[in-house]
């Protein structure tokens, strides 16, 4: 985030009972899923944080 504060951060856990959503954000995660991960959910996830981050103050 230092470096690159504007990339959008996507997390893959299996420790769903140290990560919520309300959490993921107050550490800069923009998004996150839990394993097994499925193609599918994973895509959808990446769409939704670019649209998100496309949809942010521009520079």
């Amino acid at each position: 985030r230092r470096m690159q504060p504007d990339l959008p951060v996507i997390v893959c856990t299996g420790f769903s009972e140290l990560l919520d959503a309300e959490k993921a954000r107050s550490l800069g995660i923009d998004g996150y899923l839990m394993k097994p991960v499925l193609l599918d959910e994973l895509a959808h996830l990446v769409r939704k944080v670019l649209d998100e981050a496309g949809s942010g103050p521009q520079h």
